[in-house]
């Protein structure tokens, strides 16, 4: 997939990262696609449901699972923030076969599961970040500020 369509659905995740903002949550959104067609997109909700398992990935995975179930490995999953090893777990599970992310999370990002863990190296075939990283920072860093 070219450049330019990474940025179109990374645009799509930034939206729902601003609503996640807006409404309070932390601004990380996501968006699942196949064959050019989004397929889910979600964001953050940690803190609008109580639940810490909420992160935009999870939100977004679990509204498109019978869809994944079928068409995981063809789809391409983007989010705003370097997914962390719990929603990359879930990614791998899903088997959904890509990722492209936006800002990279040098704390709780999954780069080195991807790297190490064999599980979600056989499932996750490609892994990659910097789409619209600044953009990405940006907003989260409002949101930190406040």
């Amino acid at each position: 997939m070219e450049e330019t369509e990474h940025r179109k659905y990374m645009k799509m995740a930034l939206e729902e990262a601003r609503l996640a903002f807006d409404r309070g949550d932390g601004p990380i959104g996501c968006v699942i696609v196949h064959n050019e067609q989004v397929i889910s997109r979600g964001g953050n909700m940690v803190r609008t449901s109580g639940c810490k398992l909420d992160h935009a990935e999870m939100v977004t995975i679990r509204d498109s699972a019978g869809y994944l179930e079928m068409y995981g490995e063809q789809c391409i999953l983007y989010t705003t923030l370097e997914p962390c090893t719990m929603c990359l777990g879930a990614i791998a599970a899903m088997r959904i076969g890509r990722v492209v992310f936006g800002e990279a999370d040098s704390v709780h990002g999954g780069t080195e599961a991807h790297v190490h863990v064999s599980y979600v190296r056989t499932h996750v075939k490609s892994y990659r970040g910097g789409v619209l990283a600044s953009d990405c920072a940006t907003l989260r860093s409002q949101w930190r500020g406040l």
